[in-house]
């Protein structure tokens, strides 16, 4: 009843209905969440830059089976390897995306260039077959970017990898992500 002694019973919803029908999503929305995952992104900005737009592009070092900390950090990278294909995925798509945001790709670092260093970690999913469907692994990406040897940003960023999305697509498609970040905290 409101304050005009007006009645709204028949359009208050059965509170009952709403928490039944609420249980029965709950399992669906668990499984999106596990399917689709969540990492996070972490930037730290070590100190001040000079405005610059050249970018060199520098090493590309790829390591296997990396562990976290409890909140999602990278604890250890891994065991290196020499996955090249996974590491010219994402340099194509890294220099791809540095130009589409209006930075300039140069062959020699200069002065006041930025350098860009990564090291891509790649945890495949632990089970084959059909029961691969449901296994997930991961792939990071941690991006360092320096100017005269001074550290300036370091970023983590990761995604999850199951059937269909392999590393080397991942690491791709992490690229965006890290182009807006080092665009978003540099300038």
């Amino acid at each position: 009843m409101n304050w005009l002694g007006q009645s709204f019973s028949k359009a208050e919803p059965n509170l009952f209905k709403e928490v039944s029908r609420m249980r029965r999503l709950l399992p669906i929305w668990f499984l999106l969440l596990f399917m689709t995952g969540c990492v996070g992104f972490l930037a730290k900005i070590s100190s001040p830059t000079i405005e610059t737009k050249e970018v060199f592009i520098g090493e590309i070092k790829t390591y296997k089976d990396p562990e976290f900390t409890a909140g999602g950090r990278i604890k250890n990278i891994g065991l290196p390897t020499n996955d090249k294909e996974i590491a010219k995925v994402f340099e194509a798509a890294l220099a791809a995306e540095l130009e589409k945001a209006g930075f300039i790709l140069t062959k020699q670092p200069g002065i006041e260039s930025l350098v860009v260093k990564t090291r891509i970690g790649d945890h495949p999913a632990p089970l084959g077959g059909w029961l691969g469907i449901f296994a997930m692994g991961i792939v990071v990406v941690e991006v360092e970017v320096y100017q005269n040897d001074n550290l300036l940003l370091r970023l983590e960023d990761g995604m999850n990898t199951t059937l269909g999305y392999s590393s080397k697509k991942q690491a791709g498609r992490l690229t965006p992500r890290v182009v807006e970040k080092i665009k978003e905290n540099l300038y």
